[in-house]
């Protein structure tokens, strides 16, 4: 896995790091460790994962449409939650949109 960090903020990053530290207490060596692999995540942690994603990035990750893979690193994470922002604010648009031209 290539290491995302110069591709997404290390705020971002830290964020996620600091999140699974302090709210599963697993501790990530580097953003592109892979947590299953390792065992640091299990079903019952990956279900309070995407919880606290979910509370801390104020979004919505609807379990079926979520792929595993988008969870198994920190960089994978980053990655997801940006594309997630991404989407919410071009359907937030768009319903503006929509709201002026109908």
């Amino acid at each position: 896995m290539q290491n995302l960090q110069s591709e997404y903020s290390p705020r971002l990053m830290e964020e996620i790091e600091t999140l699974c530290v302090t709210k599963l207490s697993i501790r990530i060596s580097s953003t592109d460790q892979d947590l299953f692999e390792t065992g640091l995540l299990d079903s019952l942690s990956l279900v309070q994962l995407i919880l606290e994603l979910e509370q801390h990035f104020q979004l919505e990750l609807p379990m079926g449409e979520l792929d595993l893979s988008s969870l198994r690193s920190v960089d994978e994470m980053a990655r997801l939650i940006v594309a997630r922002r991404t989407a919410t604010a071009s359907s937030s648009n768009s319903a503006v949109v929509n709201q002026f031209a109908g």
